[in-house]
């Protein structure tokens, strides 16, 4: 009967019903002030960033079995790995521990993506509207590294394709249970961040629809990236 069986993605209702077209307007005015400024396409490094917090206890996730009330040696303990994740569709995608997601840490991050991406003349760094994203010192900083930043729309992190990869993460870390300490999860998490960023195809929809369509035509798209390191 031509019918799917899912469960519906939840969309917040205050989202903008132009959310994707307004997206697209300003990473647009992002890539045009770049050409005026004569910054060929393959000097800049373009990069999706967000923060997640990861428990030590197991995430939930079905697994199928042969056999009833299968177990599994989980941590329970209350001890959360805070990471902030730059995934590089053209670049070095970086993986770095952060304390709480404050404008203190945020300033401390930016010098270290615009080090990682030393060979690229600019920056594009698209992220959600956190306050401490939005700060008068992190857009100066930002500034001075030559970091444009890109503020997603409210109430829309369907639209920053990281966010693929934190569901990833999370579910990889689901099967593995136990846990030891927080040293041992942020090892964790940097060896499957850097197996997931390696991949662009996480983005291939964004960038088709939303990246692709607000990049000036005088600019030969060829999307390369590699993974950086971990701190």
């Amino acid at each position: 009967m031509g019918m799917y069986h899912y469960k519906p993605q939840p969309v917040d209702y205050r989202r903008s019903a132009g959310a994707e077209q307004q997206l697209q307007q300003r990473l647009q005015a992002t890539f045009d002030a770049l050409l005026l400024q004569k910054i060929p396409f393959e000097a800049i490094a373009i990069g999706l960033a967000d923060e997640t917090g990861t428990y030590l206890q197991a995430n939930t996730a079905r697994m199928w079995f042969f056999h009833k009330k299968a177990k599994k040696k989980v941590n329970t303990e209350k001890i959360k790995q805070n990471t902030f994740g730059f995934y590089a569709l053209q670049g070095k995608s970086l993986s770095l521990e952060i304390a709480t997601s404050s404008e203190k840490e945020i300033l401390r991050v930016l010098p270290l993506i615009r080090q990682a991406n030393a060979a690229y003349q600019a920056i594009v760094l698209l992220w959600d509207n956190l306050p401490a994203h939005k700060t008068a010192a992190v857009e100066r900083l930002a500034r001075r590294h030559q970091i444009y930043l890109v503020n997603n729309l409210p109430y829309a992190p369907d639209l920053n394709p990281i966010e693929k990869i934190w569901k990833q993460l999370k579910y990889k870390i689901s099967p593995k249970g136990w846990i030891p300490n927080k040293n041992e999860l942020q090892h964790f998490i940097c060896l499957h961040f850097e197996q997931l960023a390696a991949k662009i195809n996480w983005a291939d929809s964004w960038i088709k629809h939303i990246l692709s369509p607000a990049i000036p035509q005088n600019y030969t798209i060829a999307f390369r990236n590699k993974f950086g390191h971990c701190l």
